[in-house]
Order: C-alpha cells, then structure tokens, then sequence
C-alpha cells in the first residue's frame, strides 16, 4: 500500500471508528434499558452521521451508506413522516367532526 492510498483512508477509519463506537454505545443504551427497565440515554444520530462523513471522504463513497445501521436516522425519519404526512390527517378528520355536546352535571358549581 502506498502513501496516498492509505492517507486517502485514514479520515475514513477514524471518523468511522469513532462512530461506529458511538453506535455500539447507543444499542447498548437500549439493551441497558430494557434490561434494567428504566431510561439510558444513548447517543443516537451522531454515529451514524460520523460513518457517513468518514465513507464520504474515502476513495469509495458508497459505503457513505453504513451510517443508515445508526438507529437514530431512522427514528427521525419516521418522526418526519408523523409529523408531515400523518398528523395533518389526523387534524383534517378533527375538523370534520361535529363538535360533541359539553356533558351536563360533569362540572362544578360555585
């Protein structure tokens, strides 16, 4: 291997070392959550984003798509589609309820 081959990949392996631990750190958040049943924050997105960043900057840019194995992207993607596709449905069938009657008694007087 010569000078520049290995100077082209040594941003890639470190950034994606980097990441990929940011990686194994956040699913091991998850599994340390479920087994003792309570909330561990892990890390989510930025792993993913520094394996993508590292694979950008080496000669093969293909494999830019190994920053998809982060758990994170995929969790906003999916809070992107709820919130652009699925709530305004929602909103859309509220409006086109009639109002219910308020329920008599339910409340106190003074």
């Amino acid at each position: 291997m010569d000078d520049r081959t290995l100077f082209a990949w040594t941003p890639a392996m470190l950034l994606g070392g980097i990441g990929l631990l940011l990686v194994i750190v956040s699913y091991g958040a998850i599994l340390a959550s479920k087994k003792e049943n309570r909330h561990i924050s892990g890390v989510p997105v930025f792993g993913g984003v520094l394996i993508a960043l590292g694979f950008l900057l080496s000669p093969c840019k293909w494999l830019a798509f190994l920053g998809l194995i982060d758990y994170g992207i995929w969790e906003i993607g999916w809070l992107c589609i709820l919130r652009l596709l699925i709530e305004p449905l929602q909103n859309k069938r509220r409006k086109q309820q009639p109002p219910r009657p308020p329920k008599v008694g339910s409340r106190r007087q003074k």
